[in-house]
């Protein structure tokens, strides 16, 4: 069985307004040594297997810097064996171009950088707490063409509060000029607790009402369509040959390693998460087994019902979709009114074998798919 590994790397120069991801900013060599021994610990306790896709995310991954990123990568490679065409993918800032030399993370295997662009746009970059500029960007970008990478995608926000449409729409634009292979677009999504929620709900921002947001999708998916991007995804457009074979792995209930401090992993059927801590996943983790920082392990496999209902809530987020099995089929036939109504709006297809969401069925996938699972 093939399977892909995360490694989440949770440090980072700034805590931005709306992130609710585990990260801390800031840490000193001595914090970044201690935890990169430890996610070295965790990897040398691992079961072996094959891995199609190796995913540094964060935080700021590109903060370890050189040396310990290709440790641990060298890591990997000795304790698994990685496909020699694998996708292995390092997140990064534009303004974290200093922490990390690309041509030797390129020479060491490194094959694709995502980039956090968010906005290009320099009011959208500061509604969001971002601490880099358009023309950092840029910079990264030349620099990751010149180091050999030939894979590279970036990650955008829309309905940023204070922009118009046309606004948001200019950075969908921008990235679709700079010739990028694969780009991210995702709804900017208020989580509890942070910055930008605590404002919102102060009044002193006005977040885009929900029409809005979803005529802003379907104008950013027109551009990019135009622009030869195929949108495989809810939120991700690609050029041929570049969709995330690490996502699609996601997408298609494979199995995951996850390593480091709040990762989510799926092994042996089993779904877990490594303890949301820092400074407990570096005291846990003694290199005994695997299993040694992670919480709430749960006793069995998931059931048969479990998989298919993850089967159709995944697939479905997929321009393939998913097959209709003769379960999936009786709930459809169950409930022929709704997904009657659905199809005649254009929300969903079905072809005989295969169910699938339009673009405007995606926009209410959570209430189509709520029928299904």
């Amino acid at each position: 069985m093939t399977r892909t590994a995360y490694l989440h790397i949770p440090f980072c120069r700034s805590k931005c307004l709306y992130c609710d991801f585990y990260s801390s900013p800031g840490a000193d060599e001595a914090r970044l040594d201690a935890y990169t021994r430890a996610l070295l610990l965790q990897i040398g306790a691992a079961e072996r297997a094959a891995l199609s896709s190796v995913y540094f995310g964060g935080g700021t991954p590109a903060v370890l810097g050189t040396r310990r990123l290709t440790a641990l990568l060298d890591a990997l490679a000795a304790r698994f064996s990685i496909d020699t065409d694998a996708e292995v993918t390092l997140e990064l800032n534009p303004n974290s171009l200093g922490c990390a030399d690309l041509a030797a993370l390129r020479a060491a295997g490194f094959n694709r950088l995502s980039i956090g662009l968010q906005s290009a746009l320099p009011q959208g970059l500061a509604a969001l707490g971002r601490t880099h500029t358009a023309e950092d960007f840029l910079r990264c970008v030349d620099s990751a063409r010149k180091a050999g990478f030939s894979n590279l995608s970036a990650d955008m926000i829309f309905a940023v509060p204070g922009l118009s449409a046309d606004e948001n729409l200019a950075t969908a634009a921008f990235l679709a000029d700079c010739g990028l292979e694969h780009i991210s677009a995702y709804e900017l999504s208020y989580e509890a607790g942070t910055p930008l929620t605590r404002a919102l709900e102060a009044g002193r921002i006005t977040a885009p009402g929900d029409e809005e947001a979803g005529e802003l999708y379907t104008r950013i998916c027109a551009l990019l369509r135009g622009r030869s991007y195929a949108h495989y995804e809810i939120s991700n457009f690609a050029k041929p040959g570049y969709p995330s074979r690490h996502n699609l792995h996601y997408w298609a209930s494979g199995e995951y390693y996850a390593f480091g401090a709040a990762a989510h992993g799926y092994l042996n059927g089993k779904r877990f998460s490594v303890v949301r801590d820092t400074d407990a996943y570096i005291a846990r983790t003694r290199g005994a087994h695997f299993w040694e920082a992670c919480d709430d392990l749960p006793a069995l496999p998931l059931s048969a019902e479990e998989r298919e209902e993850e089967r159709v809530f995944l697939g479905l987020r997929t321009a393939d979709g998913v097959a209709l099995t003769p379960a999936l089929r009786q709930k459809t036939e169950a409930q022929a009114a709704f997904f009657a109504r659905c199809e005649a709006a254009g929300y969903l297809t079905r072809d005989g074998e295969r169910l699938r969401l339009s673009e405007a069925g995606w926009r209410l996938s959570d209430s189509i798919i709520a029928k299904l699972i």
